[in-house]
């Protein structure tokens, strides 16, 4: 009776630690090394985006050297006239334009596209939605919040790629960014090319994917986003309480196995349990990239294990202590210490 309700109060108590050390963020360097590990490709191609920044003083005073009125319509135009693959906008340039219908014609540009942003709406433009951006949890950063918005749709090798399953939240690990080029680079290039004057960066917007955005923090991150995307490095995560009832499932499993093994059998069924884990999480990424939080996992096999070598010791103790006390009684029974009667 006691030993039982030792056992199953040390459950109750280690899983809701479990919940609780699952439920925190301390395991984010864990989550992020493992990602690094599994998003990291050789053929990363950081150059596959072309960055081009509009300094924010242009649009206070309304003129980009040697252009003045109606600046926006001559350097998205210039730039569509390279033959980019698509030129995205950034809706920070877009809420800096004062008159976005101004740009007319470019934004009905099949190659043309804007990330979707809720204050765009506003703006009553007409325009190719792309993606919505942000972040979460503070590690990871999210670009899609499907409900009721357009699939994320871009030309890659002439090819259309889309996310089709819109209520899933997809992130990246942020890092590689490209190199970012001047919006005035584009507008001398545009001035002095009858010149001969030429820009080895501003050859390479032809037949890249380019975007134009406001200078500024957002404007690396949302770079660093698109480098991502492009590469195949994005991925959804499982909902944080899926992994924890999940971990449950995996320590309640692990309990039953261990518990009528012997120590060195317990150690080697651990062993196992966590290299089949490792192997399944891998491959199980790989073929639906989606995520698995190891953080619950991790938490939950650890006290499975501590919590059945604590029975072991408890159990241990608790024999050590009837053998101690059948030795005494035999000892006391052959020297005839006391009646017989009194001996069990």
């Amino acid at each position: 009776g006691a030993m039982r309700k030792f056992k199953v109060y040390s459950i109750v108590l280690i899983v809701t630690a479990g919940v609780v050390l699952s439920l925190s963020n301390i395991f984010q360097g864990l989550e992020r090394a493992v990602l690094g590990r599994y998003l990291y490709r050789q053929e990363h191609s950081p150059d596959s985006i072309v960055a081009i920044s509009v300094d924010e003083n242009s649009f206070v005073q309304n003129h980009l050297w040697p252009w003045e009125d109606n600046w926006e319509n001559y350097l998205t135009s210039f730039i569509l006239d390279l033959k980019p693959s698509r030129l995205i906008l950034d809706p920070d340039f877009i809420k800096n334009i004062p008159d976005p219908e101004s740009l007319g014609g470019v934004l009905k540009d099949e190659r043309v596209l804007i990330p979707y942003r809720e204050d765009l709406k506003e703006l009553h433009i007409d325009f190719n939605s792309h993606m919505v951006y942000g972040n979460k949890r503070g590690i990871f950063y999210t670009f899609s919040q499907y409900e009721n918005m357009p699939s994320v749709v871009l030309l890659l090798n002439g090819q259309k790629k889309e996310i089709e399953d819109k209520n899933k939240k997809i992130y990246f690990m942020p890092g590689r960014t490209s190199e970012i080029m001047p919006a005035s680079s584009i507008a001398l290039f545009g001035v002095l090319r009858k010149e001969g004057y030429r820009d080895r960066n501003v050859a390479g917007l032809k037949e890249n994917i380019v975007f134009l955005g406001v200078d500024g923090k957002r404007f690396k991150e949302t770079i660093s986003f698109l480098n991502a995307y492009i590469a195949g490095d994005v991925f959804s995560m499982l909902d944080r309480w899926f992994s924890i009832y999940l971990a449950i499932f995996l320590f309640s499993v692990l309990y039953i196995i261990m518990k009528p093994l012997k120590l060195k059998q317990i150690a080697f069924i651990f062993l196992l349990a966590v290299f089949g884990w490792l192997v399944f999480h891998k491959f199980y990424f790989n073929i639906s990239r989606n995520y698995i939080e190891l953080g619950p996992i991790v938490t939950f096999s650890v006290l499975a294990l501590s919590i059945v070598i604590m029975e072991k010791k408890y159990d241990y103790e608790i024999e050590k202590k009837k053998k101690r006390e059948t030795q005494l009684a035999r000892i006391l029974k052959e020297k005839e210490v006391l009646p017989r009667s009194t001996l069990s």
